[in-house]
């Protein structure tokens, strides 16, 4: 059943406590959150808005909006709604806009209506992520339970009990496992076309029992009928079903299938509506699979043994991947386990480098130390090959394979090899999960690689889920960082400290080797260097650039920025990158701007990651030249 989930549950208070302060120590903002019955989680709403004894009013406001206090100040109310579901709202202020008529004396902070969207998004992100943290936490539970009732109705089976006894026993785990109200078990009447009621649970047990339901009417006849499973959310919007005694809204029903024979139907109900996912009834389905097996060999009850192994290996992973972050060892232990999952000799996960437009060796198990640095371009061999079609590779003899040319150790060292793509939501590519026989073996079979897009998918969330928390803390931290930019122009009149003080904020955040900021001569149209980081001292003041030469002579003279993944590769700059050329990769520069007047080229050069510059560096170089030129 689905479990609704509150924002009390979502949120390790620790955590919350901690993301509050250093939101404050960064914007000058308070935050208090509140639920959805406006009852204040962490902090007092008197820090927002005095006078206000609780929350209640604004949890009915219909959306997020802007608050005007009694002194003229604003605050800022955000709804937290994700997935269709309110979890409550947050407040945040009070502040200031330029245009703002304050009349109270606490000094407050004065923010663009940009800036507060940064910072709304900020918080956003941060509950959206513990909410699906919880979700997560949730439903990793959850199957930690399944997969114990389902061991212990596997050995209940595998005993000697009596048929009725154990018959009752699986309508009360599948009423357990779903979280249903009541149920039944039906069962066909032999060579007969309709199901008779074995065992009911619920109010009027007797009553369902006297129920007869032929193929094809209601429900579980319908199931009956046609062999699979059937979720219904509101019976009350379904013309096949049959009332009851109970007071039932939703309904789900599998079949118990022997081979292609019915045996019977197993169904759960639940008194509230949209009561059941996908989840359950794959759970549910896999308890009725569990009731058939006991009619079969021990063929069949190896194989569903196999499955808990695999579906235990599975939760390892995904509980191993619930860790905000992991080293290398950490992922190469996660390989371990997906070696001992499907039984191969070595695993690899390679990322995709869209700068580089090639796969990194990111982990690797039973392959060989060297391997440890390999990169994979673009197309090339059989990894390459999946970068660039994005489909799932299969190859089972790989020594008599040629459909695609080798090019590196892993195209040739295996017998056999399952290459999965790893894809987000919105399709984009973030690299390779595979596996590798290196001797003799059974031949990688369709189970196998079902399993491994399960773990493939578990890991693109996870690669996801760390992205999207990267994104938030550098946007908290570019924020931060144009806030220290504005408060050191206010504040410094000696502008040689203050151009110091601000390339060293610029290098700090933005992670570069060297930065500079060249000042513009109208008269004689040259860029002179007056400040830099990372750059010989002596260089300052004695070098300069014609407007036009060079990427900081282009800057000056097209009066647009200029962001360069890589300098050998733009027709521009490839041969000529001028005096400022300290064997430069990846360059960002943007114009120092007055009313339509150029005041200089602010530049970085290089991260020391190795990674290319992007939008969002850019639009804090831009903001840091706007502050600049005030």
């Amino acid at each position: 059943m689905v479990k609704k989930i509150y924002l009390e549950e979502i949120c390790d208070r620790e955590n919350l406590k901690s993301f509050l302060s250093r939101f404050r120590r960064l914007t000058g903002l308070n935050c208090v959150p509140f639920n959805e019955r406006g009852e204040v989680v962490i902090g007092k709403i008197e820090d927002v808005f005095k006078g206000m004894p609780d929350a209640s009013e604004f949890v009915q406001y219909p959306t997020s909006e802007l608050i005007e206090r009694p002194d003229g100040s604003q605050v800022r109310l955000m709804k937290l709604e994700y997935r269709g579901h309110l979890y409550g709202a947050v407040l945040i202020g009070p502040l200031l806009f330029p245009e703002s008529k304050y009349k109270g004396r606490a000094r407050l902070p004065v923010m663009t209506t940009d800036q507060i969207d940064a910072a709304v998004e900020s918080v956003e992100s941060f509950f959206i992520q513990m909410i699906d943290l919880a979700a997560e936490k949730e439903s990793l539970a959850r199957k930690e339970k399944i997969l114990s009732v389902l061991e212990e109705a596997s050995n209940i089976m595998n005993s000697s009990i009596e048929f009725q006894n154990l018959l009752e026993f699986l309508m009360d785990i599948a009423i357990e496992i779903t979280g249903a109200t009541c149920g039944a078990l039906l069962l066909r009447k032999e060579s007969k076309n309709y199901l008779e009621v074995a065992v009911a649970r619920g109010k009027y047990p007797q009553e369902v029992k006297k129920i007869r339901v032929p193929f094809g009417e209601g429900i579980t006849g319908w199931v009956a009928s046609n062999k699979e499973a059937l979720n219904v959310p509101n019976v009350l919007l379904e013309p096949r079903y049959i009332e009851t005694p109970e007071t039932i809204y939703s309904e789900m029903a599998v079949p118990l299938l022997v081979g292609d024979n019915l045996i019977g139907v197993v169904a759960v109900d639940s008194s509230e509506l949209n009561a059941f996912s996908k989840d359950d009834v794959l759970s549910l389905s896999t308890l009725a699979s569990m009731v058939t097996k006991v009619l079969e060999n021990a063929r069949l009850l190896a194989n569903s043994n196999q499955k808990l192994k695999e579906l235990s290996r599975v939760f390892v992973i995904s509980e191993s991947l619930s860790a905000r972050t992991l080293d290398r060892a950490g992922y190469c232990n996660i390989l371990k386990e997906v070696c001992n999952a499907l039984d191969c000799g070595a695993a690899s996960l390679m990322l995709y480098n869209t700068d580089k437009e090639e796969l990194l060796m990111h982990a690797f198990s039973g392959l060989p130390e060297e391997l440890d640095s390999l990169s994979v371009p673009n197309g090339k061999g059989y990894h390459g090959w999946v970068s660039t079609q994005h489909r799932v590779l299969l190859i089972q003899d790989i020594q008599r394979d040629n459909t695609i040319q080798k090019c590196n150790f892993l195209d040739h060292f295996a017998r056999a090899a399952l290459i999965v793509p790893l894809q987000a939501s919105d399709n984009r590519f973030i690299g390779t999960l595979s596996i590798y026989h290196k001797d003799e073996a059974d031949p990688i079979s369709d189970s196998d690689q079902d399993l491994l897009n399960t773990i493939g998918r578990i890991l693109t969330s996870h690669f996801e889920n760390e992205r999207l928390f990267n994104d938030s803390k550098r946007k908290l931290d570019y924020l931060s960082t144009l806030y220290k930019v504005g408060s050191s122009v206010s504040k410094t009149l000696n502008i040689s400290k203050l151009f110091d003080t601000i390339l060293q904020q610029v290098q700090e955040v933005m992670d570069v080797e060297n930065c500079s900021l060249m000042a513009y001569d109208p008269l004689n149209e040259l860029l002179s260097l007056d400040a830099a980081i990372g750059l010989p001292s002596n260089m300052v003041g004695q070098i300069q650039v014609k407007v036009g030469e060079g990427i900081a002579g282009w800057v000056a003279q097209n009066r647009k920025p200029v962001l360069l993944k890589d300098v050998s590769k733009d027709i521009r700059f490839a041969n000529h990158h001028g005096r400022m050329d300290y064997k430069t990769r990846s360059v960002l520069s943007v114009p120092i701007m007055h009313n339509n007047e150029l005041l200089g080229v602010l530049n970085v050069n290089n991260k020391r990651s190795g990674d290319a510059f992007f939008e969002d560096d850019q639009n804090l170089l831009l903001g840091i030249s706007g502050q600049i030129s005030q």
